[in-house]
């Protein structure tokens, strides 16, 4: 006897049957999309927070410029001249380890801290040092 797969007769059924490798690629494709599709929403939140910048007519990289400029470079100044700025030292906003720090308006309208020591005598490397950790904290006072 025989057995003849090919030949189907009245009561048989062909069942299709797909098989389909399993790789362990799932994974791999799932990390490529979302990756891809972090991307797009990083663009498009750089394009719409650089809309919004551009479009915004009060907003100049001048303006920028200019904080950063005064913010990294210092001028010497006399005595006299933060003396007029503070209007006499009157309006003290914070101590600090080696004197006073006073609000004072610049000639140019800008608002500025001027630190007054306490010690005259103090030393040029001691009033370097405390000048760099002030520009390297750069930090915004409320003023």
């Amino acid at each position: 006897m025989k057995l003849n797969c090919l030949s189907l007769g009245k009561n048989s059924t062909q069942l299709d049957r797909v098989y389909k490798r399993n790789d362990g690629k799932k994974f791999l494709n799932f990390l490529v999309w979302f990756s891809c599709a972090i991307r797009v929403v990083e663009i498009l939140c750089i394009l719409l927070i650089s809309f919004l910048v551009l479009k915004n007519p009060n907003y100049s990289g001048l303006e920028m410029q200019g904080y950063f400029l005064s913010a990294t470079t210092f001028k010497k100044s006399t005595y006299a001249e933060m003396k007029r700025a503070t209007r006499g030292f009157s309006e003290e906003i914070g101590r600090g380890g080696h004197g006073v720090v006073y609000k004072g308006i610049l000639p140019d309208h800008r608002v500025a801290a001027i630190k007054r020591f306490n010690k005259a005598n103090k030393g040029e490397a001691e009033f370097l040092t405390e000048i760099k950790r002030n520009k390297r904290h750069n930090r915004k006072l409320g003023i």
